[in-house]
């Protein structure tokens, strides 16, 4: 539509304060919460002089109506019209390259492309914008299956949007006779529905979007673009400091369900990053696959299941080379971010920094080095980790890794990486030099995704071993620090697993044991350094994630959550979000008395070694089914081979006493004559390697120390 300026248009739009804004939130939710309701919203682009809006808002109350228009004289003509009749309606004044920015995916259900000519060439050919970029942002904010009607009085750009349309995977599903018989639809389907197309232009057609379309990933603080999955891995963190998530989340697939019983870890394994990775190809996943779940493992099953009896299935995740649940993501993590930085045509070298409370940092430098356009520098805190931990990670090999010991505790370790990520001086002196930063932390969506895969394993165990039958709900217990491994339980069960409720176990340091019984995220506690490192963290990353599932996706409520976080140490989670939280998890903590405890009575009962953190999760579980009675088989992560902490262990098992005046490798071995439980083979002889790393920081110097690594 084309108008002549009109004098004044600003202020004669200023009369319809209602109907026309430029301010609108783009979190998810935004839309229904401008107007005050929860009716299905309808985008239309090119609203012309606003009669197609009018009568078709007049016509399905029932229905909120956003009109895009950047043009206050055409704005002004439809506000004119339509006035404040329609309490329905909103007119978005900006430019349409915003859309993404401005709703969130899933908001609009249907699309109107309702125009003539729509994109001056001259204009956008400067600009390097094709039709096929327009048609590409509209969709692009689709929910999967949502529909697109285009209404144009122009018959050659009907039958060239069809052709696009199609070309994209859209299937035509409607169009009005007028289009039927015009010699433009040659070649296109006639199988479907002819209809009339009612008011307004002759030509008509409506299209189906794709099944399956790709996967996109958006922030959990907004401030980020979306994004397909190998550029989140590539990231690793979003602008802002969000983390990624995926936008939806997909189902697993009834003829997989058929199969899961007979299909080995890797079969698995390849079938759920399939869903989630759908810009890496079969042939990328399955070598990424087979090269991190091979003769790495000592174990062909890659994660046993062992049976306790009483219902109770003990998850083996320390199989791998560091004897930690880490390797099972930090295995395949290399193989997926370097097939991202290939896809991504970068050459800038990729450093990834790791904060870590133990096992993280030796299964990511187990997972890293040597991996060509890689370096990894490692930050763990220098009192709170074992002593094997320790030298497992300080006798790492390989020319491209670095260890950094930080005075402090693993929240400072992990604020100071997350610092450095949100320096946008030090990254742009990075590019500088030639390199670009990433994670291997959980934070990164590539880390967390091939912990999905282990939960329905678990499943298919139980569902091979009899003990299930196929839909029958398990319990899953999971003890964690940073929330990535019980989230990624969670969205198992958003896929599909038949999972009645998720137990959150902690140690002492308690703060997901209170923020899932209170509401109340408070970090302003003190900080206990326990015979379980790994859960010795008071700031949760991952727990960002979960909250911005619950709110429905609302990237404000988070951003505000995380603000108050970092500036007063606590949030409140709205008591609607926490209701549902209640709803799907539980959280149980155990002190060291009872961890030994726990550790000594299963080994006596059961005939089974527990490490501190496997036996915080068992003493959850008992704990669980004491409170609500519950009688459902139930699974427990067992996050590390209890040879990493023997000196705990074997002080468990035989007595302080007898641990006295030994260190540790003298208890392991004392260990493994006692139990007949052998060694874990990486950790054989660890205390005759050679110590290659001896950097020690205080926790304000990372910054510099990176710099220094890095020859800055």
């Amino acid at each position: 539509m084309r108008l002549r300026k009109i004098p004044g248009v600003r202020e004669k739009l200023a009369a319809y304060p209602q109907l026309v804004t430029g301010e609108i939130g783009g979190h998810r939710g935004g839309w229904h919460a401008f107007f005050g309701n929860d009716n299905p919203i309808h985008l239309e682009i090119g609203m012309g002089r606003g009669k197609f809006l009018d009568a078709l808002s007049q016509k399905t109350p029932g229905i909120n109506y956003v009109a895009i228009e950047l043009r206050p004289e055409v704005i002004y003509v439809a506000a004119k019209r339509i006035g404040d009749r329609r309490p329905n309606v909103r007119i978005l004044e900006t430019n349409a390259m915003l859309l993404p920015e401005i709703f969130a995916a899933g908001e609009v259900e249907r699309i109107y492309l309702n125009f003539s000519d729509p994109w001056p060439k001259k204009r956008h050919q400067k600009r390097r914008l094709t039709h096929r970029d327009f048609l590409s942002l509209y969709l692009g904010i689709l929910c999967p299956g949502g529909d697109v009607l285009l209404r144009t009085d122009a018959e050659e750009l009907m039958a060239f949007t069809c052709q696009e349309m199609a070309a994209m995977g859209f299937t035509m599903v409607e169009y009005s006779a007028d289009f039927q018989a015009s010699p433009y639809s040659d070649g296109l389907s006639t199988e479907y529905e002819d209809k009339k197309s009612g008011d307004g232009p002759i030509f008509y057609g409506r299209f189906r979007a794709p099944e399956g379309r790709q996967t996109m990933y958006i922030s959990t603080r907004g401030q980020s673009p979306r994004i397909a999955a190998s550029k989140s891995i590539h990231r690793g963190l979003a602008e802002g400091g969000g983390l990624f998530v995926p936008e939806t989340v997909p189902v697993f697939p009834a003829a997989a369900w058929e199969a899961l019983p007979q299909w080995g870890y890797r079969r698995l394994a390849k079938e759920i990053l399939g869903l989630y990775l759908d810009d890496y190809s079969e042939e990328e996943i399955a070598h990424a696959v087979d090269a991190a779940y091979g003769a790495n493992y000592h174990s062909e099953e890659i994660a046993p299941l062992v049976s306790l009896g009483d219902r109770r299935h003990i998850l083996e995740l320390w199989h791998g080379p560091t004897a930690a649940f880490k390797d099972m993501a930090l295995q395949i993590l290399p193989y997926l971010l370097t097939a991202a930085i290939a896809k991504s045509g970068s050459t800038q070298e990729v450093v990834i920094l790791v904060a870590t409370s133990g096992d993280t940092g030796k299964a990511a430098l187990e997972g890293f080095a040597d991996v060509p356009g890689t370096k990894i520098i490692v930050f763990y805190p220098k009192d709170g980790v074992s002593e094997v931990q320790r030298l497992q990670m300080v006798t790492t090999t390989g020319n491209n890794t670095h260890v950094v010991a930080v005075d402090g505790n693993f929240d400072d370790c992990q604020r100071g990486v997350k610092a450095i990520f949100n320096d946008k001086e030090f990254a742009a002196m990075l590019a500088g030099k030639g390199y670009a930063f990433s994670s291997a932390n959980s934070i990164n969506w590539g880390r967390l995704l091939p912990q999905i895969v282990y939960y329905f394993w678990a499943y298919g165990r139980l569902l091979k071993n009899g003990a299930v039958a196929a839909g029958e709900e398990i319990d899953i217990v999971v003890p964690t620090g940073n929330f990535g491994n019980i989230l990624a339980a969670y969205y198992g069960k958003r896929m599909g697993l038949p999972v009645a409720k998720l137990v959150c176990a902690s140690n002492r340091n308690r703060v997901l044991t209170d923020v899932l019984c209170t509401g109340v995220y408070d970090r302003n506690r003190e900080f206990y350094r326990t015979s379980s490192p790994s859960m010795d963290i008071l700031v949760s990353s991952n727990f960002e994630r979960f909250l911005f599932a619950l709110s429905g996706s609302d990237e404000t409520l988070v951003a505000d959550a995380q603000k108050q976080l970092e500036t007063n140490g606590i949030y409140g989670i709205p008591p609607s979000v926490f209701a549902k939280m209640r709803d799907l998890m539980v959280g149980y903590c155990c002190d060291e008395e009872e961890t030994a405890q726990t550790i000594a009575a299963t080994y006596k009962n059961d005939g089974y070694l527990l490490d501190p953190h496997t036996a915080v999760a068992v003493k959850a579980l008992a704990d669980y089914r004491r409170d609500s009675g519950s009688q459902n088989q139930a699974v427990v992560a067992s996050t590390a081979n209890p040879y990493k902490f023997n000196a705990d262990v074997y002080r468990a098992v035989a007595g302080a006493e007898k641990a006295a005046d030994r260190n540790e490798f003298q208890l392991a071995a004392a260990l493994e004559a006692l139990t007949g439980v052998p060694i874990h083979p990486s950790l054989q002889n660890l205390q005759a390697r050679e110590v290659r790393h001896r950097t020690a920081i205080g926790k304000e110097e990372m910054r510099q120390a990176v710099a220094d690594i890095l020859s800055l």
